[in-house]
């Protein structure tokens, strides 16, 4: 991640990463994803698959960091996290499903 809250893949393009994290909070009414809270635009955070870099939904720090632990193996007690992931998980299975198996 950038300081700006961009995600950088290394070419410069976290211009439009940020717009992305920008167009999502409207589209969320400021809020996380995950926990519903608002957030200020300036504190939103662009959750991403760390593997593939796909970029998922907007959410507040809390939410964010859990959602890496339990990328990294550990357990929450919150449902509502691995709900997100495999509700992500399945879009982006059917997302590059169609590119593959076309």
């Amino acid at each position: 991640m950038t300081r700006n809250g961009g995600i950088s893949d290394g070419n410069g393009h976290t211009k439009i990463v940020a717009g992305l994290r920008e167009r999502l909070w409207y589209e969320q009414n400021g809020h996380c994803r995950i926990c519903e809270i608002i957030v200020r635009m300036s504190e939103i955070q662009l959750d991403h698959d760390h593997e593939t870099y796909w970029p998922r939904d907007d959410l507040c720090r809390s939410c964010n960091v859990t959602v890496g632990r339990v990328e990294n193996g550990e357990r929450t007690s919150d449902e509502r996290v691995y709900a997100y992931l495999n509700f992500h998980h399945e879009l982006y299975l059917s997302v590059v499903g169609r590119f593959v198996g076309s």
